[in-house]
């Protein structure tokens, strides 16, 4: 299963400094940010993958035909290697991380990625991150005991 993963760029500090990758079920990265972004603009962004990623194109860089939302893009490298960007709108864009050989390869990412990126967890690196976390850890609201217990 892939994960999305929200971290912490190790070469920032502040409040711009938060990335997004995917890593798939064996612990590589297939896709990463370039761009760190607020906690709460990453979040958003790794939602909007998560629900509208598997609905993406795949088009050639050269397309002038821009879509709202998310898309796929594929490009040759200077190396004659072909590269994946996943590009959500204007806000925020996802690079392979790895380079393929073939145009056929990289087809062969794209399903793979589109396949599987509904059920895609998303997970905080660090798991204290996660504002969900702090909120239940820091909640003070009395438990309530069970009826007849």
């Amino acid at each position: 299963m892939l994960k999305l993963e929200i971290y912490e760029d190790p070469a920032k500090a502040g409040e711009i400094c938060w990335l997004v990758r995917l890593i798939d079920k064996d612990g590589k990265t297939v896709l990463c940010s370039e761009v760190p972004l607020r906690k709460g603009e990453v979040v958003a962004i790794a939602k909007e993958i998560k629900h509208e990623g598997s609905t993406a194109d795949l088009l050639d860089r050269e397309d002038e035909t821009r879509q709202k939302g998310i898309w796929f893009e594929a490009f040759q490298n200077e190396n004659d290697g072909w590269c994946l960007y996943l590009r959500v709108a204007e806000k925020c864009t996802l690079v392979s991380a790895t380079v393929c050989a073939s145009k056929e390869e990289l087809q062969k990412l794209f399903e793979i990625v589109k396949d599987e990126i509904k059920q895609a967890k998303i997970v905080w690196n660090p798991p204290d991150a996660d504002p969900a976390k702090r909120e239940k850890d820091h909640d003070q609201t009395e438990p309530r005991g069970i009826p007849g217990s």
